[in-house]
């Protein structure tokens, strides 16, 4: 198993061309965000990709890495089936900065044994049907930063890396897009550990055991996924990935704004996403 699957929406993590295989998939009682645990490699980049199999309306995939707002991809439905990708964060029309696996920077420092690591280890993909799609001229803004966070040595048995962007290179050239949101209709959660940390597919109990230790460095209870018996989600199979022509070119329409309408007496802040898109809506 190296994907996971919701609906007509198939989302897997790539390193050097390759998905990486997925172990103790499960998906929410609503059927509509599936979860799953990867290896990560230090020194290795990665590709976050989807697939719309059904292209019955427009959408837009919105990553989250570590905690970090990355970057959006919208693909109109007349695009077809060719799949999405996310390399990196954008940092001008032309150039990326890659997703890196890195070793965390440990410490012995007590002082830091409460600090809360919200969203470290994931990789989170949100699909979302939009409408009203309009291109319009790409204008330059400031990239995400995800420096290393600086944790307590306990942050090795339950992380050992977290992810730090790459050497620049030139990418096809990107024009920004205007969309409203319609609805949220996928979500994938890829929690990412050390290869020595999850490498027997079924190693249930270690899983639950990573998770529990993950869930008290962030402060919080463990999740449902942990609570409850595992419900596999669907999968498709590696050749299925593999044969996939890659069509980066065509499949995005590359920067994007959200539009969608909000609430007016609400005083929202305007957040900028890593690919210099401003998102107007409520935070979900």
């Amino acid at each position: 198993m190296n994907s996971l699957r919701i609906d007509q929406f198939t989302a897997w993590i790539e390193t050097d061309g390759v998905a990486l295989p997925v172990y103790d998939a499960t998906t929410d009682a609503a059927g509509k965000s599936a979860t799953a645990w990867i290896a990560s490699e230090a020194g290795k980049s990665f590709i976050v990709c989807w697939q719309d199999t059904a292209c019955a309306f427009d959408i837009v995939g919105k990553a989250t890495v570590d905690g970090h707002k990355c970057g959006s991809a919208v693909r109109k439905a007349s695009s077809g089936r060719s799949k999405i990708t996310l390399k990196g964060v954008r940092v001008s029309d032309i150039c990326i900065r890659p997703f890196v696996f890195a070793p965390l920077a440990l410490t012995d420092d007590d002082r830091y044994l409460d600090v809360t690591l919200n969203g470290l280890g994931d990789i989170c993909l949100k699909i979302h049907h939009v409408k009203n799609l309009v291109r319009t001229p790409f204008v330059a803004m400031s990239g995400q930063s995800m420096e290393a966070p600086k944790v307590h040595e306990r942050a090795k048995k339950a992380g050992g890396h977290h992810v730090q962007l790459g050497t620049q290179t030139r990418t096809h050239k990107y024009r920004r897009t205007t969309f409203e949101k319609v609805a949220q209709v996928a979500e994938f959660t890829f929690h990412y550990r050390p290869l020595d940390q999850v490498d027997e597919p079924g190693d249930a109990a270690r899983i639950r055991e990573l998770e529990s230790e993950l869930a008290a460095l962030r402060g919080h209870h463990p999740t449902q996924h942990a609570q409850r018996p595992a419900q596999h989600a669907r999968a498709e199979t590696g050749g299925a990935v593999k044969r996939e022509v890659k069509r980066e070119g065509d499949t995005s329409l590359g920067e994007v704004i959200d539009l969608t309408e909000v609430k007016r007496e609400e005083h929202l802040p305007i957040h900028y996403a890593a690919d210099g898109a401003i998102d107007l809506t409520l935070d979900d």
